[in-house]
C-alpha cells in the first residue's frame, strides 16, 4: 500500500537451519520453519496456510487436496488491492489545491505480483514449546483481522505477534497467532470482501438496484463469508498445532474491527461467533446509502468497459485490478472507501443498530477502543464542517455501542488511546510491539502495558496488568497515555450515542 500507512509492518526473524516439523491437514502437509527472535524465543512459522479456495464473484469453497509437501512461502501473498487518493494525500500540505486530483491509469502503480485472485491463505506462528506439547495441553488462540478500510490490507502487515507471544510467555501463558487474508474490493476472486457486487449483489437486486437475472449467482457480503471461513478452519484445525478451539479471540482494527461487529451481529443462528473473546480496535462500519451503492455499480461498469455483470465477470485479473484501483482511488466523498458490508440475510442491519436491539451472542466477552483524534485522518482539509467528523463519531461510537452492549449480559472492557497525536490506527506500532526490533518514538513502557492487558484478556477473558490499574466498569474508561495509564470518565456523550445508534443518521 503507497503512500500513508495505517500501522508499523515489523520485520520476520530470518530462519535457523533446524529440521523442521510437518502437520497433515488431510488435503495438504504443511511444512513449518523452525525460526527464533534475536533474544532466543523459538517458534514455528507456518506461513501461507491455504483455508479456503476463491472463486469469482462467489462464496469460498475447501481448498483444493494437494498431498505433496508444502513448505513456508518466502513470499507474501495479497489479495488485490486499492488506495483512496485523498489518503495517499493525508499530512501532506494543501497549497492551492480546493480537491483531490483524480486518478487516471496513469498514476496506478505496476501491479505487485505477490498480488493474486488466489489470496484466500492464512499464516499461523506458534511457540515451538506449545507444539511440542500439543498432545498434553492446548493454548489460547488470537486471530488477526486486518484493517484498511475494506479495500486494502494483508495478512503479514504487521508482522507474526512475536511480541504478543513474548508478553504472554513472560506472564505464565502462551498464545498462538494467526493472521487471516479475506477479499477486498471489487474483487470476489479470493476476497470478495467489499463491493456492491461481492458484498451485496443479490442483496441489492433484492432493493430493486439490479436488474440483471445474473446477480441471482452472486452471494452477499463475500468477504465477511471468507472471515468466516478462515475462523471455521482454525476451530477445525488449531489443535493440530497446539491451540484450543474453545479458547479463541478475535482481533481486529478499522475495518477488522468493524467485521467483528458484524460476525457478533449476524441474525443467523448456524452463523454465530467461532470465538469465546473479541478485541475491536477503532472498529470501522459504513453504513453505504442507497444512492452510493448504485453510483458505485454505475462507476465500476464504467471503468472496466463493460454493459454487464455477465461481461464484468469475464474480465482478466489485471483488468478486475486496474478498475477496483480506479473506483477505490477516486472514491469521493473524503473519507470513505466505497465499497464496505451491506444488510443481507446473515446480516440484517447496521451492527449499532443490532447491538442496541439486543442481537448479539451470550458468553462473547469484548474488549473496545478507540483513539482520541480518529477523525483526524478523515477529515477534509478542504471543506471544514461537522459531515467531516462523521468517521470519528462512528469509531468512538462504535466502540460505546459494543461496551454498552455487552455489559448487560457479558464482560465487556472499553479503553481509550491518547497519545499524541492519537490518529487512526497510530496504535498498531504499541499492539504490535516488539522488543527484537527498534521502533522509533514509541514509549516501550506503555507498549509493555497494553500488551499486557491484550495478553491477559485473550487467556483468562480479563484485562489486567501488574504495571498498572485494572479497567473499571459504568462509565469509565481505561485511558492509554505515556504519562499515564488508568481509568478515566468516558467523554462519548450518551444521547449523542443513541440518537446514531438508532441510525437516524441513515
Amino acid at each position: 500500500m503507497k503512500g500513508l500507512s495505517l500501522g508499523l509492518p515489523l520485520l520476520v526473524p530470518l530462519a535457523n537451519a533446524v529440521v523442521a516439523p510437518t502437520v497433515d491437514l488431510g488435503y495438504t502437509i504443511h511444512q513449518a520453519a523452525v525460526e527464533s527472535t534475536k533474544d532466543g524465543m523459538r517458534y514455528l512459522n507456518f506461513t501461507n496456510l491455504q483455508y479456503g479456495t476463491s472463486r469469482r464473484f462467489r462464496p469460498p469453497s475447501p481448498p483444493p487436496v494437494n498431498r505433496t509437501i508444502q513448505s513456508v512461502g518466502a513470499y507474501n501473498i495479497r489479495c488485490p488491492q486499492g488506495e483512496p487518493a485523498w489518503l495517499s494525500r493525508f499530512g501532506q500540505p494543501g497549497g492551492n489545491l480546493t480537491e483531490v486530483p483524480p486518478v487516471t491509469i496513469a498514476d496506478l502503480p505496476a501491479i505487485d505480483p505477490s498480488i493474486s485472485e488466489d489470496c484466500l491463505y492464512l499464516d499461523l506462528f506458534v511457540p515451538e514449546a506449545v507444539f511440542q506439547a500439543k498432545e498434553d495441553r492446548k493454548s489460547s488462540v488470537v486471530i488477526w483481522i486486518h484493517g484498511g478500510g475494506y479495500v486494502s490490507g494483508w495478512k503479514s502487515l504487521y508482522g507474526p505477534g512475536l511480541g504478543l507471544m513474548k508478553t504472554a510467555k513472560s506472564a505464565g501463558h502462551d498464545v498462538i497467532f494467526v493472521s487471516i487474508n479475506y477479499r477486498l474490493g471489487l474483487f470476489v476472486s479470493q476476497y470478495g470482501l467489499q463491493f456492491i457486487l461481492l458484498w451485496n449483489t443479490s442483496c441489492l437486486r433484492r432493493k430493486g438496484f439490479l436488474a440483471d437475472p445474473d446477480f441471482n449467482e452472486v452471494a452477499c457480503n463475500i468477504g465477511l463469508q471468507d472471515q468466516r471461513f478462515a475462523l471455521q478452519w482454525v476451530n477445525k484445525y488449531i489443535h493440530l498445532f497446539g491451540g484450543d478451539p474453545g479458547a479463541v479471540t478475535v482481533m481486529g482494527e478499522s475495518a477488522g474491527g468493524g467485521s467483528i461487529m458484524y460476525h457478533l451481529t449476524s441474525g443467523n443462528t448456524s452463523n454465530r461467533p467461532l470465538f469465546q473473546r473479541a478485541i475491536a480496535q477503532s472498529p470501522f462500519t459504513f453504513n453505504i446509502p442507497a444512492v452510493m451503492q448504485r453510483s458505485t455499480l454505475q462507476d465500476v461498469f464504467q471503468r472496466a468497459n463493460v454493459a454487464s455483470f455477465e461481461q464484468l465477470k469475464g474480465l482478466s485479473t489485471q483488468a478486475l485490478q486496474t478498475a477496483n484501483a480506479l473506483v477505490v482511488g477516486n472514491a469521493m466523498p473524503y473519507g470513505t472507501f466505497v465499497f464496505g458490508p451491506v444488510s443481507d440475510k446473515n446480516y440484517p442491519d447496521y451492527p449499532p443498530v443490532l447491538l442496541g436491539e439486543g442481537q448479539y451472542p451470550d458468553g462473547v466477552s469484548v474488549m473496545a477502543g478507540h483513539n482520541t483524534n480518529e477523525g483526524v485522518l478523515f477529515a477534509s482539509p478542504f471543506v471544514r464542517n461537522d459531515q467531516n467528523y462523521a468517521n470519528l463519531r462512528r469509531i468512538r461510537f462504535n466502540q460505546y455501542f459494543l461496551g454498552e452492549a455487552f455489559e448487560r449480559s457479558n464482560a465487556s472492557f472499553r479503553y481509550e488511546f491518547s497519545v499524541p497525536p492519537a490518529i487512526h490506527a497510530v496504535d498498531l506500532s504499541y499492539t504490535f510491539y516488539n522488543p527484537s526490533e527498534a521502533v522509533s518514538g514509541l514509549n516501550v513502557t506503555l507498549a509493555n502495558i497494553m500488551q499486557r492487558y491484550f495478553v491477559n484478556f485473550i487467556t483468562t477473558g480479563q484485562p489486567y496488568s501488574h504495571l498498572s490499574s485494572d479497567f473499571l466498569a459504568d462509565d469509565m474508561i481505561q485511558n492509554f497515555n505515556i504519562s499515564r495509564v488508568g481509568p478515566s470518565k468516558d467523554s462519548v456523550s450518551t444521547k449523542r450515542c443513541d440518537w446514531w445508534q438508532k441510525a437516524t443518521f441513515r
